[in-house]
């Protein structure tokens, strides 16, 4: 599965690929550029806007960069994972991402 995991810890990353091995539930990480995402939520009336102006540019980047804007004073860890495709199939709800949050928290909290 392609997890958008942003973070400004490594070892996160790390606790989060580890986390998807032993839960089966896989997840790696992406990149997370800020200076290529913050134009996207630019707008002519708000502060920001919560949606990209293009579509290709690496939404799930994009969605890590929306949390980020909004942890001005914020200084831990923090990880973003996007679970937007994985977590239904049709009409109903697969449950992926429970057990890795599970996993992942068990772990390291």
């Amino acid at each position: 599965m392609c997890i958008r995991d942003s973070i400004n810890a490594e070892y996160g990353e790390e606790a989060a690929v580890k986390a998807g091995i032993i839960s089966g539930e896989m997840v790696h990480p992406l990149p997370y550029c800020p200076e290529f995402y913050s134009s996207e939520f630019s707008s002519s009336i708000a502060d920001m806007k919560n949606s990209v102006r293009d579509r290709s540019n690496n939404q799930s980047g994009c969605a890590a960069q929306f949390v980020a804007n909004h942890l001005v004073n914020y200084d831990k860890p923090w990880l973003h994972i996007d679970m937007c495709y994985p977590v239904y199939e049709g009409e109903r709800s697969t449950g992926w991402g429970v057990l890795l949050l599970n996993q992942l928290f068990s772990a390291n909290y």
